[in-house]
């Protein structure tokens, strides 16, 4: 093949822009880009020169928050934009879906706007500079109408509301309208958070709050842990299920030291740390906190509460472990532990550690989690009359990031641990003697995101555990993919930034007073804006996040049409932990209410069924049971195992029912049923997974493995266990898995 001449008509621009960094552009005659193969097979061609590499600085991984608009200028800015806010349709019909009459809207609204030129609105208020600087972090981002939009829509409710501007307002809307405004805005007041837990705050005025922060593996729990142990009445809380029948398991088995027993934390019997605990199981000396084995001379009786089970060994036990969503706040504990405190910050679950923590009727509350979370709990106790005491700890066993990318899987050793990202971030809590990123993004459901400096370092501190290697030597932490390692590397160097607002929302009987205020057959997504856009809260709180109920209002919605079902029983079918993203979840989880609105009781199997879910599990129960399972057909070995996703779905759905027997025992009270079929799902899960593993189906063709891409994956082909032929992508996530692969067919 003859190389092509210089005459070919190729065109060689140099263009070098004053902003832009210079770049060498190609045009070719045909429009096109010569091939790559072409441009290979002659390396001394000049002409092959496309682009000169960039070298100014790149940009930054974690963009920072806007800065907040100075609080001099602040009521200058919101004068300037609220003509065109109050102007907008958006803004005007959603306060005729708030109960405002159309013809009522413009009038208010612009002697709103009129008020916030021409007077001091926020001296009017009474804001203080506290407020008034939380207000600046909020309308920050001058490109988003979005925030700047709830600011003045709190704002003109609260306006509206002051009897300062009655007489402005009487003037131009009927006493109706204004009585309208002020009576959802007083009603939606979320401020003074504390006083609304009468009964600690009569009970309890001044409780003794031990904070333990620190990294993961700094010991920061042991103190807390033993406390409990010794505690006359004590309760730990956690956030997942997990660790609470962890606690409870090792509670009961004597697994624990109390710390009175034993002065000091000294244990006049070493034992050795149990390395499979998912809790730090050292403390600062490297003392057993938990211990191996059992020991009944520090047994004590401890019962179980989640949201799907319940284990009562003893009406009167005196320790409880639970879920942080299900601590019993009036009953009075000596000790109440309650972990990864910084969860109050969560837009989803924190509600539940903001109650935990400002109604919880305990004498002494121990909060393990992050240095970050400190200054938020400061702020939330400080009207409360709390002893707060801070015990920072560091980190006791030393981790470094590894001086390479793995690159490979290959090079995976005893005591590794690769991290992914599926619908949940998958820790490993056993003996970790290496961490590997496989990648350090997750998808939202909508786009991947890089992983948060905090989420890196609470993973990455799983590496070495402190008293669990013989040569404490410290943890490593990597990433598979050289491109990742700088991400780590300056996500460990990223410092501590304070997390700004604890989480709160209204109970079920406020939920119910703003609903009836609304107009007649409101939706449950006027009555979250209306908390969202109305609802007055204190400048270090913010209104939970309830998108994943507005998703399950709208199922519930199109089941239901409200009919028979009470304001009560639909609050609890929205708060169901149903993934009502997944299309097989919400067609069963309908199944569940319209068993419940037309017959009462709700018949887990005949749901499951009508659901298409039940099939699905019965045929892999039948499998399971052959006791020679190289006899099973390969045809039907691959319908078990594309059904996996399906078998997660019905696990997920017995949960929900089992979620739903204790809050509705008597439309939801096959529980029994449920249970047993939550332990069958279990079973044939594990069995597939074997199963898989010995027919060498590990995977290694699948197009996207769960984790890479979608954060909701689609459900598994032939392909992804090994039948049939294989595709390759060739665009979207990058699978390490067919690394080596890939690299063999770019030669």
């Amino acid at each position: 093949m003859r190389p092509p001449s210089r005459a070919a008509g190729l065109l060689i621009r140099h263009v070098f822009s004053p902003v832009s960094p210079a770049v060498v552009h190609v045009r070719f005659r045909s429009g096109f880009k010569a091939r790559r193969s072409n441009l290979d097979e002659y390396p001394d061609v000049p002409w092959q020169t496309t682009r000169i590499v960039d070298n100014s600085p790149p940009a930054p991984l974690w963009p920072a928050a806007p800065r907040p608009i100075p609080v001099t200028e602040l009521p200058a800015y919101l004068a300037s934009r609220v003509s065109n806010w109050s102007d907008s349709h958006t803004v005007q019909t959603r306060l005729i879906r708030f109960g405002v009459p159309p013809q009522d809207v413009r009038k208010a609204l612009m002697r709103f706007a009129s008020a916030m030129r021409s007077e001091n609105v926020f001296e009017q208020l009474g804001y203080d500079a506290e407020q008034l600087e939380r207000m600046s972090v909020d309308v920050a981002d001058r490109n988003n109408f979005h925030p700047l939009d709830v600011t003045l829509t709190r704002l003109f409710y609260e306006w509206a509301s002051h009897p300062k501007s009655e007489h402005s307002l009487q003037s131009v809307l009927p006493d109706s309208t204004f009585r309208t405004i002020r009576t959802l805005f007083r009603t939606v007041d979320l401020t003074n958070q504390a006083a609304r837990h009468v009964h600690t705050r009569t009970t309890r005025p001044c409780r003794k709050i031990i904070m333990h922060v620190g990294p993961t593996n700094s010991g920061k729990t042991h103190n807390a842990l033993r406390a409990l142990a010794a505690a006359k009445k004590g309760c730990y809380a956690g956030p997942l299920r997990l660790l609470a029948h962890e606690i409870y398991m090792r509670l009961n088995q004597g697994q624990i030291v109390p710390l009175q027993i034993v002065p000091l934390g000294v244990d006049p019997s070493p034992a050795e740390p149990d390395p499979a605990t998912n809790l730090e199981g050292v403390d600062t000396e490297g003392r057993a906190v938990v211990r191996k084995e059992g020991d009944e001379r520090y047994a004590r009786q401890c019962n179980l509460l989640t949201g799907e089970e319940q284990i009562i060994l003893d009406p009167e036990a005196p320790l409880l472990s639970c879920t942080v969503e299900m601590v019993p706040l009036l009953q009075f504990r000596d000790v109440l532990v309650i972990d990864e405190i910084q969860m109050l910050a969560d837009p989803e679950r924190g509600t539940a550690w903001t109650s935990a923590v400002l109604g919880a009727n305990a004498a002494e509350l121990h909060l393990c989690g992050e240095e970050a979370s400190v200054p938020l709990v400061q702020a939330i106790l400080r009207d409360t009359g709390d002893e707060i005491i801070v015990n920072r700890y560091e980190r006791l066993s030393p981790l470094k990031v590894g001086d390479s990318a793995l690159e490979s899987l290959k090079d995976i050793r005893k005591g590794d641990c690769v991290v992914a990202f599926s619908r949940s971030t998958i820790f490993a809590f056993r003996k970790i003697k290496r961490i590997i990123f496989s990648q350090v993004r997750k998808s939202d459901g909508q786009r991947d995101h890089l992983l948060t400096p905090p989420q890196i370092k609470q993973i990455a501190g799983r590496a070495g555990r402190f008293g669990l290697h013989g040569d404490d030597t410290g943890g490593i932490v990597t990433t598979l993919l050289r491109g990742d390692l700088h991400i780590l590397v300056a996500a460990m160097a990223y410092p501590v930034s304070p997390i700004r607002y604890a989480r709160i929302r209204p109970d079920a009987e406020l939920e119910m007073k703003i609903e009836g205020l609304l107009p007649p057959k409101s939706s449950y997504l006027t009555y979250s804006e209306v908390l969202h856009y109305v609802s007055k809260v204190d400048p270090c709180y913010e209104v939970q996040s309830l998108a994943t109920e507005e998703a399950a209002a709208r199922a519930v919605a199109s089941v239901t049409g409200r009919g028979s079902v009470s304001e009560e029983e639909l609050i609890l079918l929205r708060q169901a932990p149903v993934p009502w993203r997944n299309p097989l979840a919400t067609k069963c989880g309908a199944e569940f209410i319209r068993f419940f609105q037309s017959h009462v009781f709700v018949d887990v199997r005949q749901a499951l069924n009508a659901g298409g879910l039940l099939p699905k599990l019965l045929k892999a129960m039948e499998l399971s049971k052959i006791q020679d399972p190289s006899t099973i057909s390969e045809q039907d070995m691959k319908e078990v195992f594309l059904s996996l996703y399906d078998l997660e779905t019905v696990h997920r759905m017995l949960c929900s029912y089992s979620w739903l027997n204790y809050r509705l025992p008597v439309g939801f009270g096959d529980g029994r049923v449920a249970r047993q079929l939550k332990r069958d799902t279990e079973f044939v899960i594990s069995w597939c997974l074997r199963e898989l593993s010995r027919r060498g189906y590990t995977g290694r063709t699948q197009k996207r493995p769960e984790g890479f891409g979608s954060s909701f994956p689609r459900k598994p082909t032939g392909n992804d266990f090994g039948f049939g032929k294989t595709t390759r992508r060739r665009s979207g996530p990058f699978n390490p898995f067919l690394h080596d692969e890939r690299k063999k067919s770019k030669r």
